[in-house]
């Protein structure tokens, strides 16, 4: 029963991995939701949230390149992040530098 706080790990459903198509969509419909929430760090709302446990970590990780980084508050993005209800496992490599 999906009771809207469903996690999608690397891989997603059934290990089959999110196709070119889905992760473009992810990231379109994420980007919508929470723009003012990573760039200028308010408070995500439910849609925010609720991308933020769906959205494939493979769509989104291989975006977060140096530059990236620089411009956004990692930190208080993982806090968001958890506050969402999305578990960030101790040491958990995300970006373009990571495979």
């Amino acid at each position: 029963m999906n009771n809207g706080w469903e996690l999608i790990e690397a891989g997603g459903p059934g290990g089959a991995p999110p196709s070119a198509a889905q992760c473009k969509e992810e990231r379109r419909v994420g980007y919508s939701a929470c723009r003012r929430t990573i760039f200028f760090g308010w408070r995500p709302t439910g849609k925010c949230c609720h991308r933020i446990r769906v959205t494939h970590t493979e769509c989104v990780c291989p975006l977060i390149t140096p530059g990236v980084a620089s411009f956004i508050n990692v930190k208080r993005s993982l806090r968001f992040i958890e506050k969402c209800g999305r578990k960030v496992p101790p040491r958990f490599k995300c970006g373009s530098k990571f495979p």
